[in-house]
């Protein structure tokens, strides 16, 4: 009986399988989320903001989709791009309301934070008092190249998502 492949990512994340879901903002992914979970990866819901609702508003209600639709662990993206106004709203209002969540606290085990600053979810005080309140979370940043690595090393995420410099949507169109 096949019973999953055993990688330091699947021992980190608590997933059967080494294979997580791209988050795919701006569009939305609350199912496949779910649907990648249930199968043994890690599903990922996207940072989306379109026909003009709150990105906070619909981060929170596909969460609770999310955990009304499975009992396995799950990500969530925030694109940290200094030109995506609802980024700091995010960086502080999901980890708070994770927090406010027991099962978000226990399924909700990954955020990825991608096109801008590695720092901004890391400095966001909603976060620090997650991750001292004994959250299992890991924060992973996406990396399109190496200096943006090195970053990511100083910021002291959990991981990377190495990508190169032809990848679509998660490199910042500045310097951070």
């Amino acid at each position: 009986m096949y019973m999953g492949l055993k990688t330091k990512i699947t021992e980190m994340l608590g997933i059967k399988h080494p294979i997580i879901s791209a988050p795919m903002g701006p569009f939305y992914t609350k199912e496949l989320t779910v649907a990648v979970s249930e199968a043994g990866g890690l599903g990922v819901l996207s940072h989306t903001n379109m026909h003009g609702k709150s990105a906070i508003d619909v981060m929170k209600s596909d969460m609770e989709y999310v955990i009304e639709h499975t009992d396995k662990p799950f990500g969530f993206n925030i694109r940290t791009a200094r030109l995506q106004l609802d980024a700091p709203g995010l960086c502080r209002g999901i980890p708070k309301f994770i927090m406010d969540n027991s099962r978000l606290r226990e399924q909700c085990i990954y955020v990825l934070t991608s096109a801008g600053s590695s720092q901004t979810l890391p400095k966001s005080k909603p976060y620090q008092k997650l991750k001292e309140s004994g959250s299992n979370i890991k924060h992973f940043h996406v990396a399109p190249a190496l200096w943006l690595a090195d970053k990511c090393v100083s910021a002291g995420v959990d991981g990377m998502v190495v990508t190169g410099w032809e990848g679509g949507g998660h490199q910042s169109y500045e310097k951070v």
